[in-house]
């Protein structure tokens, strides 16, 4: 998640991919209620990928 966000940042907003922009990313994240670390998250409409249930 900490490397989309970022590569977002970077294509479409125009910042530096430094340490410092992926901390900040990092510690903005939160957990998702009801999804406990390590849990796929169902795609919407979608078959969950092989490996993911």
């Amino acid at each position: 998640m900490v490397r989309a966000a970022t590569e977002h940042a970077v294509s479409v907003h125009g910042q530096q991919d430094i340490p410092a922009l992926r901390e900040m990313i990092r510690v903005s994240l939160k957990d998702e209620p009801g999804f406990p670390t390590g849990e796929s998250v169902p795609i919407p409409g979608g078959v969950q990928p092989p490996g993911l249930h």
